[in-house]
């Protein structure tokens, strides 16, 4: 099976949440209108990516960038990673620059009983590009472990909560912009 047709399968199957953790976030049309339909049905969605200032490749967040109002309007759980997330937990500079941290996890935590994990971003290039392997794996238990692992880390030390609204810009006070706000 294909990994999208994979991932919306076990999609019509979610009743409580979704958590979505890829570095590379660009949904298809046909993703966007899965997750209204879940959020319209009550699932909780929550959506973990790289924030501008953590991704390695500035491209694809501009690709991203159009989706963050819709999301949010659906009521996805919107949060993009602090380039410092993690700071104190990286002590080998040999291997990683404490200074800037990028996710590079790709997992979807299926409600409490299926964790699917794999290669694949959930972006246009993995989907139709490149060779991508995505696994579903049915354990209540671990997913349980992964699920709560993924709780721990999610706070306001390692990313930002997005949101939309109003702001005014710093250089001309007459202009209010809106946009997404961290």
């Amino acid at each position: 099976k294909h990994i999208s047709t994979q991932i919306s399968d076990e999609l019509k199957y979610v009743k409580k949440n979704l958590i979505i953790i890829s570095p590379y976030f660009i949904p298809s049309d046909v993703m966007m209108e899965k997750l209204k339909i879940e959020r319209e049905e009550g699932v909780e969605v929550t959506i973990l990516t790289n924030s501008l200032a953590s991704t390695d490749v500035f491209p694809v967040y501009s690709g991203y960038q159009y989706y963050i109002k819709p999301l949010i309007e659906m009521g996805v759980k919107l949060y993009e990673l602090k380039p410092d997330s993690f700071k104190k937990l990286v002590t080998r500079t040999e291997w990683a620059n404490p200074n800037s941290i990028s996710l590079h996890t790709k997992m979807i935590i299926f409600d409490d009983d299926r964790l699917g994990v794999g290669s694949a971003n959930i972006d246009p290039r993995s989907s139709k590009l490149n060779t991508e392997l995505f696994m579903i794996i049915n354990s209540e238990k671990l997913t349980k472990e992964e699920k709560m692992e993924v709780n721990k880390v999610i706070n306001l030390q390692n990313f930002y909560r997005l949101s939309w609204g109003k702001y005014s810009k710093e250089f001309d006070d007459d202009m209010t912009q809106y946009g997404p706000i961290w």
